[in-house]
This record gives C-alpha cells, structure tokens and sequence, in this order.
C-alpha cells in the first residue's frame, strides 16, 4: 500500500461526499500505513516452502520425468510427514537450497564415466539477483570447445566454506545414490577463495585445484598497479607469468620457476618498494601451496584455464534474473526458468577444440592486416601447410597491443596483449610452424594450451578444409580443360621444336625441397 495513493482516494470520496468527515492530514496517513505494514508482513518464505514440498529430493514426489524440477534442501519430520527446512538467512540458521534435475545429473554422470573425456567442474559466485543479496553458485563443466553446462544451481545466505561443503556433499549423496557413481571430477576450477579452496579440499580429495588464469592476472595487476612500479619492472613480471603459464611440462616449468624466483628475488634486493611485490607474489602466486596451480599443463589441450565458461553463461543467468530487487521466492522460479531454458537447449559435450568468438576477431584482424603467411606443402600422401609471420606485421599494431604490461583493457582481452603475441612465435622452427589442417595441430605454445590457434585457422583456410567455428570453405566447380581437336597444340608446337635440341638434367621438384624442411 503506498499511501500517497490511500490520502488521494480519501480525498476524492471525502470531495463527493461517499464519506462524511474531514480529511485528514497527509502525514497522519503515513504513519497509519507504515504501522499496518509492522503488523501485516507478507510470508515469502511460503511459496519457497511450497516449491520445496512438491519437488524437494528427500520425501518429495515419488513420480519424476527426467525434466522435472530436484530441489536439495534439509529436511524435518513434523508430525510424521517429511517438511523442508529452510533457514532463515541468518548466521546460527543460514537459508541453502539447490535446483536441478535428472538430466542435468545424467549429462555429468555420461561424462565422468567416460574414460577419453576430461571432467573439468567450474565453481563461482555471482550476485545481485535477490534482494537479500545473497549469493547463487552454478556448478557445472565446460568442454573442449568452451561450451559450459550446468549441473546444479546453489543459492545460499553465507558463502563460508560450511557452506559450499553442504553444497557438493548433498551433490555427491544424489549422484552416488541414483547413479552409483562417485562425484569425483578430474579438475576444479576456481578463484581463490579461501573458502572455496577449503570445502573442495574437504569433500572431493581426489580432485585437482586449479586457480582460473584471468583471476591470477587480474590480481597481479591490481597489486603492481597499486605498487606503482616501473615500466620496465611491470613489464618483467607479466612476461615471466606467460612464460609460466604456457610452459609445456611440469618439469619445464620447475626449470622456468626456478630462475623466476632467483630474478626476482635478486630485483627485489634493489628496492625495497620492489622486494615488498615480489615477496607478495611468489608467495600466494608462485611458491604458494593453496593458489599456484594456474599453468596450462595442467589440463588436457582444449581445456579452460579460466573461469570464462562459467561467467558467460552467469551473464545469460542475468539476463533471466535481472531484478536486484526479487524475493527469494522469485529467485528460486528465475533459476528454474534458467535450468529449463537450457534444457531446451541442451546439447552433448563436445570433444573437439572450437574457434572462440574472441580468437576468431584476432584471426580476421590479422588477414585484414595482412600478418600471417602460409604455403601448402606435400608430403607423398600427406598435405601440411607451413605458417609464418609476415615480418612488417608488427609495425601496424597500435600502441596498446603492444604494451608487456597489460592495462586492464588487455587482461580481459588476453588475445590483445604483446605476451600472448610473442608466444605464438616463441619457439618457431626455421621456415615457419608446420601445421597439419587434417588433424587440426600445431605445435606452438597457444595450440598446447587452448587446441586452437591462428596458425591452425590459417591452415585449414589455405587447404580449403573446415575449421570448427569458423566458416565452411567456399566450394566452386573448377573448369574443364579446353582441347583443340584439328590442330596441333601449344604443347606439341613445343615437343616440335625441341627436336635436336639439348637435353638438361631434371630439376627437383619445389615440394621436394620443402619436403627437406620437415625431416627429422
């Protein structure tokens, strides 16, 4: 009730003479209806309780379609019948319910049992979908191509690690219980949170802890940009992060640390402004046992480092649940709503490495400008294609594209940064990188790491064969020779008057000579 609206109504029936009496005073309203608003609170936990009753896992519906709503929640026993037990927000009673359904679980389970496939589970927050402000978790794994897929959506009151525990704890109870199957992903990835590192540290053993690559850069660059430190100085600690990052073993990387930590400590000595950075980084980031697993080694070629699944498709979660206002009643239905909407959608996991829309502008940037250049080679039966730079390309990017120590602008556009540039040639054999366009491989430190690269890109576009998400190669029908019945053609005019001439040895073939390029 909002009482400009009860004043104006009294006032127009006091004017017509509906009701006798004088009007009162605008004020005197106010207060009435702020004190009936004390007494006549409206019950929004009822209708999170009613979707929990008819839909919650333990003593709820025993009929369930695959589609159907599965809402997790703790339960009570009240007068024999099993009743939902919903916090009510607070620290001693904290509010956690969970929402998914059959073939959620069922599309996580075809994974995990599948010995070829990897099972990577992102796990993150977001916020300012409930007017309670509470956090929602949306668990689930990306696959090879980047695509993300939901397994259960969490809202709880707190985000302690008691917390996300109930969460995977009530997970692993559902899965082993309908599927037999242990929850145990091969990888999980995360920011670090400490608490998120503690409740999977707890409940999946078994699970390696990776630290999502965007988050790692991200905080470096706060806390150097806070430090103030010198170009050069910033410069140095990006380019050993990407050398990090993209090492190719474990062991090669053990190599790299070692002479990072030993430069960097002996940069620090020089300033004690600069020790102070160093000595926060190599700490958390570097010798750290909870959040220095952010090397792309880590993970199977393909794989996300980052937790960029996840958040894009936290941003179509918004787009479903964008009041920052809604009760948790509404959460819980526009949750739902999003758990449906993908359904409807939903397709199996993808086990092959796809052009991402960011890497796909990095490529049509580059052919506009003309960087990269590549010859199709034959090999007997085989058809490589060597790739290599165009050497004046590096004159027509701007300023902020070749920077070392990224802006924020570069962080969130990790194809945009000199680092990530300088990779795709580092290593580079004499004549080029050699890419096969069959089987979609390279052997630079990008193709490693993601299963793609534009190296890749430019090679199956140069043999005219698909590359998955970018556009199938144009077909044209290729003209028939002309031949000239009646009259002597151009090549026998030539075999004519090359009688008597002088016989001159064989030249090699060029492929041949290229050939010689790619022999061990």
């Amino acid at each position: 009730m909002v009482p400009l609206l009860a004043y104006s109504f009294m006032s127009r029936e006091l004017t017509s003479g509906r009701i006798a009496g004088q009007a009162p005073a605008l004020e005197k309203v106010q207060n009435s209806v702020k004190t009936w608003r004390g007494k006549n609170k409206p019950d929004r936990m009822e209708p999170v309780l009613e979707i929990c009753r008819q839909s919650m896992y333990d003593g709820g519906a025993a009929e369930r379609t695959s589609e159907s709503l599965l809402v997790f929640c703790d339960t009570q026993v009240v007068d024999g019948a099993v009743q939902p037990a919903l916090g009510t927000g607070s620290a001693a009673n904290p509010f956690r319910i969970g929402l998914t359904c059959m073939a959620l679980l069922e599309s996580y389970v075809k994974v995990q049992r599948d010995p070829t496939l990897s099972t990577l589970l992102h796990l993150d927050s977001t916020h300012s979908i409930v007017k309670q402000k509470y956090p929602v978790f949306v668990m689930g794994i990306s696959d090879r191509s980047g695509s993300f897929m939901p397994v259960v959506y969490y809202c709880t009151s707190l985000r302690k690690a008691q917390d996300i525990r109930w969460c995977l704890a009530f997970l692993k109870r559902v899965i082993l219980h309908e599927f037999g199957l242990i929850f145990s992903p091969d990888f999980v990835m995360m920011d670090a949170d400490k608490a998120q590192f503690k409740a999977c540290e707890q409940e999946i053993q078994s699970t390696k802890i990776l630290m999502c690559w965007f988050h790692v850069t991200q905080n470096v660059h706060k806390h150097v940009d806070g430090a103030k430190l010198s170009m050069i100085t910033r410069k140095k600690i990006f380019r050993d992060l990407y050398g990090l990052h993209f090492a190719e073993t474990e062991d090669d990387y053990l190599r790299k640390r070692e002479f990072v930590v030993r430069s960097w400590r002996g940069a620090g000595a020089l300033c004690l402004r600069v020790k102070r950075v160093m000595d926060h980084l190599l700490k958390l980031w570097i010798l750290g046992a909870r959040f220095a697993q952010w090397q792309a080694f880590h993970t199977p070629t393909g794989y996300a480092t980052t937790n960029n699944p996840l958040e894009t498709y936290h941003y179509t979660l918004k787009l479903v649940n964008d009041n920052k206002r809604a009760t948790p009643s509404e959460l819980v239905s526009g949750l739902d709503l999003s758990r449906l909407g993908y359904i409807s959608s939903m397709s199996g996991f993808d086990n092959v490495p796809t052009v991402s829309k960011r890497l796909k502008a990095v490529f049509n940037r580059a052919e506009k400008l003309k960087e990269l250049e590549a010859e199709v080679v034959h090999l007997h039966s085989l058809i490589v294609v060597r790739v290599w730079p165009k050497l004046t390309s590096t004159a027509s990017v701007d300023e902020e594209e070749t920077e070392d120590a990224p802006s924020a602008n570069t962080i969130k556009n990790s194809y945009r940064s000199s680092n990530y540039r300088r990779l795709m040639w580092e290593g580079m054999p004499e004549g080029g990188w050699v890419v096969d366009p069959v089987g979609r491989s390279c052997k630079c430190p990008c193709w490693r790491k993601a299963g793609m690269c534009l190296h890749v890109i430019k090679a199956t576009k140069v043999a005219h064969m698909h590359c998955p998400g970018m556009p199938p190669p144009a077909l044209r029908f290729v003209s028939a020779a002309r031949t000239n019945r009646g009259r002597s053609t151009h090549r026998q005019q030539q075999s004519s008057l090359s009688v008597g001439a002088v016989q001159l040895e064989p030249v090699e073939p060029v492929w041949l000579k290229a050939a010689a390029l790619f022999r061990p």
